[in-house]
């Protein structure tokens, strides 16, 4: 497991999770998982620590330090993001439906 710092910049787009939709791939649909190949977007988990048993294969775990992506995601109520490049955030989700819109959306944003 890598740890984060604040100053990492991604790669290209990101899709940051931390419950029961961070199992990507399992959780985006196969038209999704495929834009997002294409379009070089790493999908990362974001812990307290330790590997996640549960992350899905191509799925980067870091472990968070001082908890601010957790409080920050329980503030605002929920499950995973879609990151821009830029460190803007692009979409939230709560639910493998919502997530899967959310990339729909980028997929034609980007086109």
């Amino acid at each position: 497991m890598e740890s984060l710092a604040a100053d990492d910049p991604p790669a290209d787009h990101c899709v940051t999770g931390r419950r029961e939709i961070r199992r990507a791939p399992e959780s985006i649909n196969a038209n999704n998982m495929d834009f997002l190949r294409q379009l070089g977007a790493r999908q990362v988990v974001i812990g307290a620590g330790g590997r996640d048993p549960e992350a899905g294969e191509g799925i980067t775990t870091f472990s968070e330090d001082g908890g601010v992506f957790k409080f920050w995601m329980e503030a605002f109520g929920f499950e995973a993001v879609v990151v821009r490049p830029d460190r803007y955030v692009y979409g939230i989700a709560n639910s493998e439906d919502e997530i899967n819109l959310v990339l729909t959306a980028l997929k034609a944003d980007v086109a």
